[in-house]
């Protein structure tokens, strides 16, 4: 599941303080709006208003507003704000796929009372070819703030990796926000080519640079297998076999396996050392007339990022965060056993034979330990078309939204969720469809 639901509080509210406007004083997260959204034609004549358009046609369009009093409202789609308080406001608008953003992105109006104004959502339609973004951060991705300009005045602001369908192709830059405790690293930018993908990436490094170890196990032992191993910083590692590094600096390292002949040799993988951390690279070696299939490995809600380790019967052991597909491994029988996350149920852990030409996948649901409260995970296909969505409790709690989307501690009850529509997909089927939540659990509505 991705993560463009109107409900995850993402942090993106440093486009202010990157465009040189004046703090708010913002909460980031937990914050609730004074003056509630209200669909338009909901209002007295009488009285002043903000409204903020409903985006693209048929694909409402993610917003974020930040209010003169410091206040954040999240929301989807045409809303207005009845009786507003005085002073300026600003709006964000998400892209939407095959869409320029509006001219002015963001957006600002100094509001006074009695007046009624609107944020214009003048999304404009990509006539040209498109591509795929890809913002990595790198290790400190979690919480690294960024701004994204683009062709015809394109802009996006986010924290954290994240994925931009169908963008117009032609140049874009990236201007990384300041991250307490690291050094900002300078701009990144690219051209995006028709039908292709661009990575933006950059590396925020610690200010007080510090060391962690590395862990080098290729699987079966007695091969003794040759390896390479660089970093970003221009490091150079050779070795047979099992290895440990202590006392190594914190950056991206790229190992690459050599070939032994009569075995298939894994691919080259890359990862971060973290500050203080553990990096393993381990890696299975078996021979080449072995059958092979694909594992799966689903750990939900994603937005946890949940640790697990996976182990065969080779002897073979390697470990990863979320969600992940491992392909070409030989039949066997395979374990994974799930991480802990504070305030979630670690699920039990499992082990299943993975035979030729099988894809094998390993569910890892956590639940929250809310014992007077569940949660619901919203996981409508293909994720970027951003479906629209409403569920509305028995008790009469209403929740809308577009895309994957995850809400906890939620009451216990019957939920219904009814899907919108989407311009040139059906809609799927049944609808609506209702649940039961009960007592520490879940409720999962899927289109596949």
């Amino acid at each position: 599941m991705s993560k463009n639901s109107v409900m995850y509080t993402k942090l993106a509210l440093t486009f202010l303080c990157l465009l040189c406007v004046s703090p708010l004083g913002l909460t980031l997260a937990g914050c609730e709006s004074t003056e509630d959204p209200v669909a338009p034609g909901e209002f007295d004549d009488g009285t002043s208003w903000l409204a903020i358009g409903s985006g693209v046609k048929g694909m409402e369009s993610e917003w974020l507003l930040l209010t003169p009093d410091g206040e954040e409202i999240r929301g989807i789609g045409g809303s207005l704000i009845s009786n507003p308080v005085e002073g300026e406001y600003w709006l964000l608008w998400e892209p939407v796929p095959e869409f320029n953003s509006p001219v002015s992105n963001p957006a600002s109006i100094i509001y006074s009372r009695g007046k009624r104004e609107i944020f214009e959502s003048d999304y404009r339609p990509l006539t040209d070819g498109m591509g795929m973004l890809l913002i990595e951060p790198g290790i400190a991705n979690p919480r690294a703030p960024w701004n994204l300009h683009g062709p015809d005045g394109f802009f996006a602001a986010g924290s954290g990796p994240e994925v931009l369908f169908k963008r117009g192709v032609g140049e874009y830059q990236v201007t990384w926000g300041d991250l307490a405790g690291y050094t900002t690293p300078p701009d990144t930018s690219g051209d995006l080519v028709e039908n292709e993908t661009l990575t933006l990436e950059s590396m925020y490094q610690p200010v007080n640079a510090g060391t962690g170890r590395i862990e080098i196990d290729p699987t079966p032992d007695d091969i003794q297998v040759q390896w390479e191993l660089d970093s970003a910083g221009g490091g150079h590692w050779e070795g047979l076999g099992d290895a440990q590094f202590d006392d190594m600096p914190y950056d991206r390292y790229t190992i690459q396996w050599g070939e032994v002949e009569g075995w298939v040799t894994p691919e080259t993988v890359t990862a971060d050392l973290e500050y203080d951390g553990l990096l393993i690279f381990s890696a299975l070696y078996f021979e080449v007339d072995v059958p092979t299939g694909t594992l799966v490995i689903n750990a939900d809600p994603d937005e946890l990022d949940a640790p697990w380790q996976v182990a065969s019967s080779h002897g073979w052991a390697g470990n990863g965060t979320g969600d992940r597909t491992l392909e070409g491994l030989p039949v066997g029988e395979y374990a994974v056993v799930w991480g802990e996350v504070e305030g979630f149920v670690t699920p039990a852990w499992m082990q299943l034979p993975l035979t030729a030409d099988q894809t094998l996948q390993f569910d890892g649901i956590y639940e929250s330990l809310g014992g007077d409260t569940g949660t619901v995970y919203i996981d409508p296909d293909p994720d970027e078309l951003l479906a629209p969505w409403t569920l509305e409790s028995d008790q009469g709690d209403l929740f809308t939204g577009a895309g994957d989307s995850t809400l906890t501690d939620l009451q216990l009850g019957i939920y219904t969720l009814t899907w919108g529509e989407v311009e040139g997909f059906d809609t799927p089927e049944p609808n609506p469809v209702t649940q039961t939540l009960s007592p520490g659990g879940s409720a999962v509505f899927a289109i596949e």
